[in-house]
């Protein structure tokens, strides 16, 4: 957004005050007698503000004395509005173990007012539960989240890390060291 400048006209101007500022912006007094208008970020619609002009201040003896109010106005102002993309919010694990399920949600928003639209790899839906690949298989599950509200897209990849799953090795191992136990007992017992 580029601010308005409004400028002094041709009158010899000393000094410009705001005395009543906008509710959805802010304007600025400028030294050379010009006014900037700043509308918030994401406003849009009507705003307004008044500002006098002023004689020079002049002192008399060590007291200074405030110039003489020479005019005041009113400035009405139409900020039109930008069009916003949605914002998108998703809530997914970071990590999830091979062969389990996992779950992701999506919502979204839209600053001007429009009605959105969600999908999840192409499919128009909020949210979406799967089952990770084996880790053998794949290490991350990607998925393609995006919001359209019919003129701006936000799109955002969904990264989701398979863990493997601990516990294998450790079953193998057990499978090759318990034989192994009971012949090493059957082998005590025949010594005695």
């Amino acid at each position: 957004f580029t601010p308005i400048t409004i400028d002094k006209d041709a009158l010899d101007i000393d000094s410009v005050t705001i005395s009543v500022a906008p509710e959805n912006g802010v304007a600025t007094t400028n030294g050379d007698g010009t006014i900037t208008y700043t509308p918030t970020a994401d406003f849009f619609g009507e705003d307004s503000f008044k500002y006098t002009v002023s004689t020079e201040t002049s002192t008399s003896g060590d007291d200074p004395l405030d110039g003489q109010v020479i005019g005041e106005a009113t400035v009405n102002i139409a900020v039109a509005g930008i069009q916003d993309a949605p914002v998108v919010t998703i809530s997914a694990p970071s990590s999830v173990k091979e062969n389990e399920s996992y779950s992701v949600s999506v919502t979204a928003s839209d600053a001007d007012g429009d009605d959105v639209v969600v999908s999840i790899d192409g499919v128009e839906r909020t949210s979406l539960t799967g089952t990770a690949p084996s880790y053998d298989t794949a290490t991350s599950v990607s998925l393609q989240v995006s919001a359209t509200d019919g003129i701006d897209t936000t799109s955002e990849t969904v990264t989701i890390r398979v863990e493997e799953k601990s516990g294998g090795a450790i079953s193998w191992l057990s499978v090759l060291l318990v034989p192994l136990l009971f012949i090493r007992r059957r082998h005590t017992r025949r010594c005695h």
